[in-house]
């Protein structure tokens, strides 16, 4: 027995949130090889801020592991809901913590389970679309200025 067609009125192939669902942004392996994080906006707005999140391969778990409005007071910006997570520029390093860059600077972050622990910065007056890369062992980073 076959299901009866299903009718979806044209106005919803142009409307939010996407039919066809928001592809996940911001993906990065977890040095674990077990995980995967994302950032995923708090509201279907175009610059709302976003969590990041880890999904487990084995299990199909996710959790959030860092929220926006915890993050920026502690890169020194004040946490406004129009104010977009800075993790599209954010990487993992080999021992677990956050690579983040915001505003020109590079941070690190260690996450631990009462939340992110203050991060320590790096680098300052980098390029807003420059992205420091880790050596294969975690102990450097290289970066264009």
């Amino acid at each position: 027995m076959h299901a009866p067609p299903l009718h979806i009125p044209l106005e919803r192939f142009f409307t939010e949130p996407p039919i066809t669902g928001r592809p996940l942004s911001g993906v990065r392996w977890h040095p674990d090889g077990r995980h995967f994080s994302y950032t995923e906006p708090q509201s279907e707005e175009p610059d709302a801020i976003s969590d990041l999140w880890l999904y487990a391969l084995e299990t199909g778990e996710r959790r959030c592991i860092l929220t926006g409005p915890e993050l920026l007071p502690l890169l020194g910006d004040r946490a406004s809901p129009s104010k977009p997570l800075p993790l599209a520029n954010y990487e993992w390093l080999r021992d677990g913590c956050l690579l983040i860059v915001h505003k020109g600077s590079a941070w690190t972050c260690v996450l631990s389970s009462d939340g992110p622990v203050q991060p320590e910065r790096l680098i300052h007056d980098l390029d807003d679309d420059v992205m420091p890369v880790a050596s294969p062992t975690g102990e450097r980073l290289a970066f264009i200025r």
